[in-house]
């Protein structure tokens, strides 16, 4: 087309003059994604960017809004007329009368009249600690057709048997060997990165070699969404080592031309069930260095399994997004008195000296606890719970019921 060829023979072009033309072309013929990659030659990943702002400033709408199984629903279609005056196109309910400005506005705001069908998702990083809650948030969100990578097929190991029983395909690949990832990524339409590392205190180099391979078998595959799990403040110059390395990878994935988002996790609430926490706080004590009120945002890894779902089924709003993400947002003397109503006794919060991990050699741990005490997360919490994400979110209080927290026979492993 004509229109098209404005921006395709131009190197650059003002982003206004690409949401005038995608507008244009949209008013010729119902478009979709592909279809605007052809005609502008532009990266999917910087049109869907110019296709959110249109969609959000009623410029475009889809094509069948009210059918989200619709064959045809993301394709696109201007409303404007050729004049370029605003005109307001009818549409119509299920029992043929006409639906009204706010009724429009409701359907295509929720979940089911705009999601779409995400495809086979590839989960990376999986089958250690935390994947494993991740993979439940994705099957609460009736996201299925899951494939997870393993170096090792092995049934006997718990996390990848019970993995295989939620009915999640297995396939084995080595993040550490580019050719064997191929077969890990045919046939996937979205990924979820939740790690290409252990999670230590102490970055492993590993991560940023491994996250360039994943990249480059990504973008090979031509994935439709890639959502990564990285770390509050990553984009803050925090200069922690394990989060400033989270930060690399974004880039990484960026600078592959991938469509990305990322999920800025804060504080795990899985971290008190640790070893080196829980049993001190089920006595009444719990020791953390950081002041008593100051706020600290939680997330649960299994929200992080929903949220990441929720964004794969939702690619036009969130494809080049960066969300800081927790679900609470407590100091530790209320944290501390979650833990006293669920235990049925009282538990004190114990200010533990920072300086206490250097005398131990763990500086990386008290660089983290440094940052907690001085800058922090800085999650919108009440938005996240409210606007963004409703009813995917767990509060401290919520977590700690799910998971049992009293019963002190259970342990980190039957979370």
């Amino acid at each position: 087309m004509r229109i098209g060829a404005v921006v395709r023979t131009q190197p650059r072009v003002e982003r206004i003059t690409l949401e005038n033309v995608i507008v244009q072309l949209c008013t010729l013929a119902p478009l979709g994604l592909n279809d605007l990659e052809t005609l502008l030659e532009r990266r999917k990943r910087y049109i869907l960017v110019i296709i959110r702002t249109l969609l959000t400033s009623d410029r475009i709408d889809y094509l069948y809004p009210h059918q989200p199984n619709h064959p045809r629903h993301t394709k696109l279609q201007s409303k404007i007329v050729d004049r370029g005056t605003r005109m307001t196109r009818k549409t119509w309910g299920t029992r043929g009368r006409e639906s009204t400005t706010s009724e429009r506005n409701s359907v295509s705001d929720s979940p089911s009249s705009t999601a779409t069908n995400v495809g086979k998702v590839l989960l990376i990083g999986v089958t250690g600690g935390t994947g494993g809650n991740a993979v439940k948030g994705f099957l609460e969100q009736s996201v299925t057709d899951l494939r997870a990578i393993t170096r090792k097929i092995d049934l006997a190991r718990p996390s990848v048997s019970r993995l295989s029983n939620a009915g999640v395909e297995l396939v084995e690949a080595d993040l550490d060997d580019e050719n064997s990832l191929e077969v890990a990524f045919a046939g996937v339409s979205a990924v979820y990165c939740h790690a290409t590392a252990g999670d230590y205190a102490k970055p492993d180099p590993r991560e940023i070699e491994r996250a360039r391979r994943v990249a480059q078998a990504a973008k090979r595959a031509n994935i439709n969404h890639f959502v990564y799990n990285s770390a509050g403040g990553a984009d803050r110059n925090s200069g922690i080592g394990h989060v400033e390395q989270k930060y690399k990878v974004e880039q990484i994935l960026k600078q592959a031309g991938l469509p990305t988002t990322m999920l800025r996790a804060c504080l795990f609430m899985e971290e008190f069930w640790k070893q080196y926490t829980r049993p001190s706080i089920l006595k009444g004590s719990f020791p953390f260095s950081v002041q008593y009120d100051k706020p600290l945002h939680l997330i649960t890894t299994k929200d992080m399994g929903r949220v990441a779902a929720y964004v794969m089924k939702h690619p036009l709003k969130y494809i080049g997004r960066e969300i800081e993400l927790a679900g609470d947002v407590l100091t530790p003397k209320q944290i501390a008195e979650e833990f006293s109503r669920v235990q049925g006794r009282p538990v004190i919060h114990k200010e533990v000296p920072p300086w206490i991990f250097l005398l131990l050699f763990r500086k990386p741990l008290f660089d983290l606890i440094q940052w907690y005490r001085n800058e922090g997360y800085q999650a919108n919490v009440k938005y996240l719970r409210e606007e963004e994400f409703p009813t995917l979110l767990t509060t401290f209080g919520e977590f700690l019921a799910e998971t049992h927290w009293a019963k002190e026979e259970l342990s980190y492993d039957d979370l």
